[in-house]
């Protein structure tokens, strides 16, 4: 067998995080009273988009991420409220949400006899950590690591190195990274050294190349036992 650990990002990956994102933003602005409609929304994840790569990139903590991103929403909704008030209820909301992308629950366990799986993820700990626990593939998933845990996020390979340590430092070439965002799944896991696949409807033409390519993760199981 090829691979012994397949590592997986989170969002977008095996959670899918934009119908996390449209729950719990719509509940916070109503609980907070404040206006909510799909160009809330659509402003919001364009914002929350800059500031995770700024995030990413090392250019702001994730704790100014926080607060930043509905400081931005405000001003552009024309409202007043407390950023760090609401950042708490929307996270209260974000944390009970465990939507899963297609095919999450069945290609994990159709895994799971034949690999040991971890999670690697730049999310927020108390948000991954309370999605995993109430998600029905908790029960595949051996190790999560947050870039909370490690200082860094992805790319960084301080998060890898966290997150292999958790693994039992199985070997490089007997692991394999699954994510869907080229500049943090495929950069980092090619930078630290392990063979890297791409969840996409198309491939960037960006460099490093993965090694491997899927439009759906249903498609890793069949992929997986061609190269064995």
């Amino acid at each position: 067998m090829r691979y012994r650990w397949l590592l997986f990002d989170a969002d977008m990956t095996l959670f899918d995080y934009q119908a996390a994102e449209r729950h719990a933003l719509s509940n916070a602005l109503v609980e907070a009273d404040l206006p909510s409609d799909d160009g809330h929304l659509t402003a919001y994840r364009e914002i929350n988009r800059v500031l995770w790569e700024d995030f990413a990139a090392g250019r702001i903590s994730q704790i100014d991420l926080r607060t930043l991103r509905f400081d931005r929403l405000f001003s552009l909704m024309g409202v007043s409220f407390d950023s760090g008030a609401f950042s708490d209820l929307y996270l209260r909301h974000l944390s009970n949400a465990h939507h899963l992308m297609p095919g999450a629950d069945t290609t994990l366990a159709e895994l799971a006899p034949l690999y040991k799986m971890a999670i690697i993820t730049n999310g927020i700990r108390q948000v991954q950590a309370s999605r995993l626990a109430s998600s029905s593939i908790d029960r595949y998933i051996d190790h999560m690591t947050v870039s909370e845990d490690a200082g860094f996020p992805k790319p960084h390979a301080a998060i890898f190195a966290l997150a292999f340590r958790r693994m039992g430092n199985p070997a490089r070439e007997r692991v394999l990274m699954i994510g869907d965002d080229h500049g943090v799944d495929i950069l980092g896991g090619h930078n630290y050294g392990v063979d890297t696949c791409l969840l996409a409807q198309s491939d960037p033409d960006a460099e490093p190349r993965p090694r491997h390519r899927i439009s759906r993760l249903d498609e890793l199981p069949g992929l997986l036992a061609n190269l064995d």
